[in-house]
C-alpha cells in the first residue's frame, strides 16, 4: 500500500466508510485530456476509495471516473468555479489572486461546500490544497495531499480562519455519504 492509499484509508475510517474500491467506469486519460493537465495521483487514490458524495456532509466531491454522469458533474463544477473565480479576480484581485482552470497553471476544484471551494494546483512541485471562501472573505493553503488535508481537517489537527472550526466535532458532521447524495 502506498502512503497516499494509507492516508486515504485512514480518512475512510475517520468518516465511518468501509474502504472498498469504487468501480472505475471511465479512464483517467479521458479526464486528463479534457482537463488539459495531469490529475494528481492523490486525487486518483481518493477516487479509488470514495464515490461521488459528501465528506462529512460538508464538502461535496465528484468522482470523474465513476460514471459519465459524475464526470459531467465534475466538469460542470470545474467550469463553473473557474468562471466564477476568474470573474471575481477581475473585480477584486487582492481577494482572488490565483489562476483558475482553464488558465495556464490554473487551479482545479476537487470539492466545494461549507462556503468554500477546494482546489489542487496542477504542475506544482509541492502538493497543496488551496481553499477559498466563495464570498471573498479569504483563502488559505494546506501543504500536503488532498487525503492528508481531509484527515487533518476532520481529525482536528488543521485549523484556519477561513474554514469552519467544527470539522472534528462529530456532532456537526455526517460521515461520508453517497447513497442519498444528489447534485
Amino acid at each position: 500500500m502506498t502512503q497516499d492509499q494509507d492516508v486515504a484509508h485512514r480518512l475512510a475510517r475517520i468518516l465511518g466508510r468501509h474502504a472498498s474500491v469504487v468501480e472505475r467506469r471511465l479512464s483517467w486519460e479521458s479526464v486528463q485530456e479534457r482537463l488539459g493537465c495531469p490529475v494528481h495521483e492523490d486525487f486518483k487514490v481518493i477516487c479509488e476509495i470514495f464515490p461521488s458524495g459528501s465528506f462529512g456532509g460538508i464538502i461535496n466531491f465528484y468522482n470523474p471516473v465513476q460514471s459519465k454522469e459524475w464526470r459531467e458533474t465534475f466538469f460542470g463544477v470545474v467550469e463553473s468555479k473557474g468562471e466564477t473565480f476568474r470573474y471575481a479576480r477581475e473585480q477584486i484581485p487582492e481577494e482572488f489572486p490565483h489562476f483558475y482552470h482553464p488558465e495556464e497553471g490554473g487551479m482545479v476544484p476537487w470539492g466545494h461546500g461549507d462556503q468554500n471551494t477546494y482546489f489542487w494546483c496542477p504542475g506544482s512541485v509541492a502538493l497543496t490544497t488551496v481553499f477559498i471562501d466563495n464570498h471573498g472573505d479569504g483563502w488559505g493553503e494546506f501543504y500536503g495531499t488532498i487525503a492528508e488535508f481531509l484527515v487533518e481537517l476532520f481529525d482536528g489537527g488543521f485549523r484556519h480562519e477561513v474554514l469552519l472550526d467544527n470539522f472534528n466535532d462529530r456532532r456537526f458532521f455526517d460521515e461520508f455519504s453517497s447513497s442519498e447524495f444528489h447534485y
